[in-house]
């Protein structure tokens, strides 16, 4: 667990701290394009060094990204324990396999995100390409401030994303910490709250079908020796 939340905050922090030095560069482009819409070499200017931190955000989001892979990996892991804790003979552990689940749902949510993030800059991408090929044949400038406040827009939807990173890191550190706490207990403790586990062999002897043991009554568990248990159903 503490391996699992300390890769995510990390990777959050790095996510989180690029994407806020992307949109204060952005604001700054879109303040220069506003103060100089008439000024054709200033705008082009600009629209290069939009397109340059565009393309490293994007980039940054990449299915083969750091942030891409770490997600991933990590996803990989929580799906790993909810599996585990699933069939754990426990039963304080079984019921953490809900949580483990949500939190890999939740994990897989965020990796969506960066996806849909990502691919929403490669679109503003395209289309200041585009303006840039307009801008050298006639002005384009008010579309350009119009895709400069979309760029803004994705690039603060990463530090949303960022935040809810860290935010799932920080949920399952603690949820680890309090696991670790209800596992230190006594083992008296622990073994009034959960079945024998030393024999395996005899719970799975003991397994019947569960509508057999419905219908039958005590006194009528098991036939007498000798008797066909076709005979017993009928007598009842």
């Amino acid at each position: 667990m503490s391996i699992v939340s300390k890769a995510v905050v990390d990777e959050g922090s790095r996510l989180k701290n690029d994407a806020a030095g992307w949109y204060h560069k952005i604001q700054e482009l879109e303040l220069d394009f506003n103060k100089s819409q008439q000024d054709d070499e200033a705008i082009m200017k600009n629209v290069n060094e939009s397109l340059v931190v565009l393309q490293t955000a994007a980039s940054r989001l990449g299915p083969d990204a750091e942030a891409r892979v770490t997600f991933r990996r990590q996803e990989g892991a929580l799906r790993e324990l909810a599996s585990r804790a699933e069939v754990h003979p426990l039963p304080l552990i079984r019921k953490t396999a809900g949580y483990f689940q949500q939190k890999t749902t939740e994990l897989h949510a965020l990796s969506r995100s960066v996806e849909e993030t990502r691919m929403e800059l490669v679109t503003e991408i395209d289309l200041l390409s585009e303006l840039k090929v307009q801008l050298e044949f006639n002005r384009a400038g008010g579309q350009i401030g119009e895709l400069l406040k979309r760029g803004e827009a994705s690039i603060n939807s990463i530090q949303i994303i960022a935040t809810n990173a860290q935010q799932l890191a920080n949920d399952l550190a603690g949820f680890g910490r309090t696991t670790a706490a209800a596992a230190a207990q006594s083992p008296e403790r622990i073994n009034s709250a959960s079945p024998a586990t030393t024999a395996p062999g005899t719970a799975a002897k003991t397994a019947t079908n569960p509508a057999q043991a419905i219908r039958a009554p005590a006194g009528e568990a098991r036939p007498a020796d000798g008797a066909n248990p076709a005979q017993v159903i009928k007598r009842r």
